[in-house]
C-alpha cells in the first residue's frame, strides 16, 4: 500500500514535469500577479502603453501624463496641454517619445536630471498641425515615428517629415527595429530608405486591423489582428496563412489589442474582453488570466516584457505585473476553494487541499485546459477544519477537527471516537497498526480488511498531540508548544504507559516552544534556541552537530519538512528555505538556500510545506497555495540597478540638486559627468539622498548599503530603508556611493554622486592664502620690524642730523640771502640815489643851461649897447665861450655814462629792438625811463610842453605801441 502512495506522488510530479517541458501548464496555478491601482500611483485610471529604459525604470502612457515607476515610488509628468498620453517609445540614447491629443514630442532630462517635455508640434508644417490623437509611437535608428489618424510623423535630425494618406493609418508597429504601418484598404508598408514600401504578400490583411507583428521561429512571424485571429507570415517563402492551430475563434471574439513575445517561443496576447492569453509554439492556450484570476480588469491595452523577463500589463483600469520568470506560482483565485488552507497532498492523480472549511480535490493533469476547467470541489462529509493529510498504507487519512477520517470513494468517513485529529502514522514495527495524535492524546488504530478501526487511547497522557515522532516500536516523543516535551514508553494493549516530561535539567534551553520532527531517520528537537537531538547513552539533549551549523543559535526553528529525495525544508522566525542534501559524494554535503520572497506569507502557527518532490513544493498561505518549481530557478538576477532618484540640500533653505537621470547634452549617461557636480554654499550642509532599485517583483526585499567618501570609512550595513541624510557636513569634496541587493543576493553595480560643499569666505582657499601671507608677514615682521625700527631710528637720527645741517645751511643761506637782500636794497637805494642824482644832474644841467642862457642874453645886450670898443671886445670874447651845443653834447655824453650805470644796456636793447630811432628819440626814452614828467622833459630839451607831448606821441608810433599800452611801462620793462 505504501508503494501505491509513492507511485501516486511520483506520477503527479512526473505529470507536472511533463507539463512544464512540453509547454503545457496546469491551469490550477498561475504566475504571481501584482496589482498597481490608481490609488497606488495617484494618476489616471487608464494606461495605454509601456516602455522601459536601460536602467530598468518603467514608463507608462497614462490618462494624466507619463507615469514613471522606480520600484518603490511613482512620478507623473503631464503634457503641456494636460491631455492624455496615448503612446510612448524610447530610443537607444534613452530619450522618451510621447504622443497625446493633438500633441507629440519627447522627454529629455533637464539641468537637475528630471524629465522635461519638448513639444514637436510647432515643427510640423502649418497645414498638418491638426491631427487629434497620436495613437502610437515607435523609435529606431532612422528616427521617431508617430501615428495619427491619416498621418505618420517622422522626427529625425531636428526636422519633421509628414507622410499623409487619404485613408486612416490603423497601425504603427516595430518588430526588431523594422517599422511597419497599415493603411486602411491599402495594406501593410515597411519603412525603407526614407519611404514606406508596400508588402504585397500581406495584401490579404488589407481589410483586417493588424495589432502586432512578432518573431516566431527563425524565418517566420506571427501577425495578430483585432478580430480575425492570428496569421503566420513566412518572409523566406513570401507566404501568409491563418494559424489554424491557434484558438482563432476564441481570440476573434475577445479582440486582440496587443501582443508580446515571451521566453520559450511563447506569445502573450492582450485581449479587449478577456484578459491575457498565453500560447505555446503549437498554438495552444497554456495560460489564461482575467479578472477572475486576479487581473484588475479584462482590457489589456499594452504588454511589455521587462529586463527581469516578467510581464507588465497596461489595463483600462490600473496596471498588473506578472512574475512570468519566477519559479513560484499561485493557486488560481477562482479555484472553488473556501477557507484558510492548512494542508495538501497529491494522491491518486488528484490534488487534495485541506482548509478551515473542509477538504477539496481537483484533477491533476497536464494539457491546455479551457479557463473554467480543473475547479476544486468539496469532498463529501469533510466540512470543518482539516489539519493534515497522510498516506498510510495506501489509504488517505484526514486529520480533522471532528476526529480522524478515512477517504472513501463516496467521501470522508470518520474512524475515530475522539474529537479532533492531528495526524496519523504507521506504528513502528507493525504492518497493521496506526498511531494517531488527537486533541486528547495518542490513539491506536488497527486495520481490518480495507478499513481502519479505533482500538484504544494510550493511558496517562491526555495532552493535545499535534507533534508526534516515533523513536521505535515502544517509544514516542510528543511536544506541546506550551506544556513541554514528553517521552512516552508503552507496551501491548494491556500494558501501561510511562510518561516522562523533559525539561531544562535534561539539557533543553527551555521547557516551552519545542517542536519534534523525524528528519533523515533521526528524532530532531527544535527548541526555543537551537536544534537538538537526544543522546540515549547519556540521557540528555545536545546540540545537533550537523543541522545546528545552518541556523542562528538564538533563532527559533519553527518547522522542518523532509522531501522524498531527502532535502529538508525549514521555517524559522526570519527565514524560509531548504537544506539541499547531496549524498553523491563520500561525505554528505548540505547546502542552504533561503527564499526571502516567502517570508511572512505562511500561516503563523500552522506553517505547512508539502515537498511533493525535490523539484515541486507547495506552501500554504493565507491567500491559498504557492507552487515552487525548482527547474525554473534562476541563478541570479543580473539586471538589478540602483538609482539615486533624488538629492536635496538643506540648511538655511532647501535646494533640489538631482532627480535621478544622469545626462550629457540632453543624452542619458550611466554616470555623473563633471559638469553636473554641484558646488554648494556652506549653509546648505545637510544632504538628503533618496534611492531605489527597479526590482518590481519583490521591491520590499531589496536592501541597500551606502558610503559617503569624505566622511565614512566603511560601508553601512545592508538596510531596506531607501533614504539617507547627512547633516552638518564640513566643507570639502564628497562622493556618495550606493549599492542594492535583491532577494536572491545579487548585488547591483555601484552608483556614485559627487558634490562639493564650499567653505565660508573666511575658510576659502583664497582666505588661507591670505592667512598664509599674513602669517609669513607677521613672522617676517617679528624679525623685520626691530630692524626696521633700528633703520628708522638710524634714518631719523640721520634725518635729524641732516635737518640740523640743512637748518644750519638754511640759516647760513638765509643769512646770505638776507645779506644779499640788504646788499640789493643797498644797491637799490644806491641806484635810486644815483637815479635821483642823475635826475638832479639832468635838472641841474637844465638849470645851469637856463642860467647860462640868461647870462649870455644879458651880456649880449651889454655887448650891443657897450660904447667902449675895448669892453665890447672883451664881452664878445666871453660870449664866444658859450658854445651851447658842444657844451650840451658834452653834458649828454656825461649823462649817458651815468645812465648806463643805473640802467645797464638800456640803449643797447633799445637800438636792437628799435633801430629806426633817432638820438633825440633815445634822449626822450631815457628821460621817460627816469620817470620825468612831460614838463621836465620839455625843459631839458628846451622845447615847449606841447612839443614834448607831440614827441611822446611820435615815439609811441615808432615803438609800435597799441592804444592800451603805456609808454612808461613799456620802457621800464625794456
Amino acid at each position: 500500500m505504501q508503494l501505491k502512495s509513492l507511485k501516486a506522488i511520483l506520477l503527479a510530479a512526473a505529470l507536472l514535469i511533463a507539463a512544464r517541458i512540453s509547454g503545457q501548464e496546469t491551469t490550477l496555478f498561475m504566475p504571481f500577479v501584482k496589482d498597481h491601482t490608481r490609488s497606488d500611483y495617484a494618476a489616471g485610471l487608464q494606461n495605454r502603453d509601456i516602455v522601459q529604459d536601460g536602467r530598468g525604470v518603467m514608463y507608462f502612457a497614462n490618462n494624466e501624463g507619463m507615469l514613471v515607476f522606480l520600484g518603490n515610488k511613482w512620478r507623473l509628468y503631464p503634457l503641456p496641454n494636460k491631455t492624455v498620453v496615448r503612446s510612448l517609445a524610447i530610443d537607444q540614447e534613452g530619450i522618451i517619445y510621447a504622443g497625446g491629443q493633438n500633441e507629440f514630442g519627447f522627454f529629455s532630462p533637464d539641468g537637475s536630471g528630471d524629465w522635461e517635455f519638448h513639444s514637436l508640434r510647432d515643427r510640423v508644417p502649418e497645414k498638418h498641425r491638426v491631427f487629434n490623437d497620436v495613437w502610437d509611437a515607435e523609435a529606431n535608428e532612422e528616427g521617431a515615428f508617430f501615428r495619427a489618424s491619416g498621418k505618420i510623423f517622422r522626427f529625425v535630425r531636428d526636422t519633421i517629415q509628414v507622410f499623409e494618406y487619404e485613408e486612416s493609418v490603423t497601425a504603427l508597429l516595430n518588430d526588431r527595429g523594422h517599422i511597419y504601418i497599415q493603411v486602411k484598404g491599402q495594406g501593410i508598408f515597411l519603412f525603407q530608405q526614407g519611404a514606406f514600401v508596400r508588402i504585397n504578400e500581406l495584401d490579404p490583411l488589407k481589410r483586417k486591423v493588424v495589432t502586432s507583428i512578432l518573431p516566431f521561429g527563425p524565418d517566420q512571424m506571427v501577425i495578430s489582428t483585432l478580430n480575425q485571429g492570428l496569421f503566420i507570415w513566412s518572409e523566406k517563402e513570401s507566404s501568409l496563412s491563418s494559424w489554424e492551430a491557434s484558438p482563432n475563434a476564441y481570440l476573434a471574439d475577445n479582440l486582440i489589442l496587443c501582443a508580446s513575445p515571451l521566453a520559450h517561443n511563447r506569445i502573450a496576447l492582450g485581449t479587449g474582453l478577456d484578459g491575457l492569453v498565453v500560447l505555446d509554439t503549437s498554438g495552444q492556450i497554456v495560460q489564461h488570466l482575467s479578472s477572475r484570476h486576479g487581473l484588475l480588469n479584462n482590457t489589456v491595452n499594452a504588454l511589455e516584457v521587462d529586463s527581469h523577463n516578467h510581464l507588465w500589463l497596461a489595463l483600462e483600469s490600473g496596471l498588473n505585473y506578472l512574475l512570468t520568470n519566477s519559479p513560484f506560482f499561485s493557486l488560481r483565485p477562482d479555484n472553488g476553494i473556501e477557507g484558510i488552507p492548512y494542508t495538501s497532498m497529491l494522491w491518486d492523480e488528484k490534488l487534495y487541499i485541506g482548509t478551515s472549511n473542509g477538504l477539496y480535490s481537483s484533477a491533476w493533469t497536464s494539457g491546455g485546459h479551457a479557463p473554467d476547467e480543473n475547479q476544486f470541489s468539496l469532498v463529501e462529509n469533510s466540512q470543518g477544519q482539516v489539519w493534515s493529510l497522510q498516506d498510510v498504507d495506501g489509504d488517505l487519512l484526514i486529520g480533522h477537527h471532528e476526529g480522524g477520517y478515512l477517504l472513501h470513494s463516496n467521501g470522508a468517513v470518520r474512524i475515530s471516537k475522539s474529537r479532533g485529529g492531528w495526524l496519523f502514522q504507521v506504528r513502528t514495527g507493525t504492518d497493521h497498526e496506526m498511531l494517531g495524535g488527537a486533541y486528547d492524546g495518542l490513539h491506536i488504530y488497527q486495520k481490518d480488511a480495507d478499513s481502519w478501526q479505533w482500538m484504544r487511547r494510550l493511558e496517562d497522557f491526555e495532552l493535545s498531540s499535534r507533534f508526534v515522532v516515533q523513536e521505535n516500536a515502544n517509544t514516542v516523543w510528543v511536544s506541546h508548544p506550551y506544556k513541554g516535551v514528553f517521552r512516552i514508553r508503552y507496551g501491548d494493549e494491556h500494558g501501561s504507559s510511562l510518561v516522562e516530561k523533559m525539561d531544562t535539567t535534561d539539557g533543553l534551553p527551555s521547557e516551552f516552544r519545542t517542536h519534534v520532527f523525524r528528519i533523515g531517520g533521526e528524532v530532531i528537537f527544535c527548541a526555543q534556541e537551537g536544534v537538538y537531538d537526544f543522546d540515549n547513552e547519556h540521557q540528555r539533549f545536545q546540540r545537533h552537530e550537523v543541522y545546528q551549523r545552518f541556523f542562528d543559535p538564538k533563532e527559533k526553528v519553527r518547522r522542518l519538512f523532509e522531501s522524498p529525495g531527502g532535502n529538508i525544508w525549514f521555517v524559522t522566525e526570519k527565514e524560509i528555505g531548504v537544506l539541499q542534501v547531496d549524498e553523491k559524494s563520500l561525505h554528505k554535503e548540505i547546502h542552504k538556500k533561503v527564499f526571502p520572497e516567502l517570508r511572512g506569507k505562511l500561516i503563523g502557527g500552522y506553517e505547512f510545506i508539502y515537498p511533493a518532490s525535490d523539484r515541486h513544493v507547495l506552501f500554504a498561505t493565507e491567500d491559498g497555495f504557492i507552487l515552487y518549481d525548482a527547474s525554473l530557478e534562476i541563478a541570479g538576477d543580473s539586471c538589478l540597478s540602483v538609482i539615486l532618484d533624488e538629492v536635496r540640500a538643506a540648511g538655511k533653505g532647501d535646494s533640489l540638486l538631482f532627480m535621478g537621470v544622469f545626462h550629457k547634452s540632453g543624452r542619458i549617461t550611466p554616470t555623473q559627468v563633471k559638469a553636473q557636480i554641484p558646488s554648494l554654499p556652506p549653509y546648505l550642509s545637510t544632504i538628503q539622498f533618496s534611492f531605489s532599485a527597479p526590482d518590481y517583483a519583490y521591491p520590499e526585499l531589496v536592501e541597500y548599503r551606502y558610503k559617503l567618501d569624505g566622511l565614512d570609512e566603511n560601508w553601512s550595513e545592508w538596510t531596506r530603508k531607501s533614504g539617507k541624510e547627512y547633516s552638518n557636513l564640513k566643507p570639502g569634496n564628497y562622493i556618495f556611493r550606493i549599492l542594492a541587493r535583491n532577494f536572491n543576493g545579487y548585488v547591483s553595480d555601484e552608483t556614485e554622486y559627487a558634490f562639493t560643499i564650499n567653505p565660508p569666505w573666511y575658510a576659502a582657499p583664497m582666505a588661507y592664502w591670505i592667512y598664509g601671507i599674513a602669517a609669513i608677514t607677521l613672522i617676517g615682521g617679528m624679525f623685520w620690524l626691530p630692524r626696521r625700527k633700528f633703520e628708522q631710528e638710524k634714518d631719523r637720527m640721520h634725518s635729524e642730523r641732516k635737518r640740523l645741517i640743512d637748518e644750519h645751511e638754511k640759516a647760513i643761506e638765509e643769512s646770505e640771502q638776507e645779506k644779499i637782500r640788504l646788499q640789493n636794497e643797498k644797491l637799490m637805494l644806491q641806484l635810486e640815489h644815483k637815479n635821483r642824482e642823475l635826475v638832479s644832474a639832468a635838472l641841474n644841467v637844465v638849470e645851469k643851461k637856463d642860467i647860462l642862457q640868461d647870462i649870455a642874453q644879458d651880456l649880449s645886450k651889454i655887448h650891443k649897447s657897450c660904447p667902449d670898443p675895448q669892453t665890447k671886445k672883451k664881452i664878445g670874447s666871453i660870449l664866444n665861450k658859450f658854445d651851447h651845443e658842444k657844451q650840451f653834447d658834452d653834458d649828454w655824453e656825461q649823462f649817458v655814462y651815468h645812465f648806463e650805470q643805473v640802467h645797464e644796456d638800456f640803449f643797447h636793447r633799445l637800438r636792437d629792438k628799435h633801430p629806426n630811432l633817432t638820438s633825440r628819440d633815445h634822449k626822450l626814452c631815457a628821460y621817460l625811463r627816469m620817470n620825468l614828467s612831460t614838463k621836465e622833459i620839455a625843459s631839458i630839451l628846451n622845447i615847449t610842453v606841447r612839443s614834448a607831448e607831440v614827441s611822446r606821441y611820435r615815439l609811441r608810433k615808432k615803438l609800435g605801441l597799441e592804444s592800451n599800452e603805456k609808454l612808461d611801462e613799456y620802457l621800464s620793462h625794456l
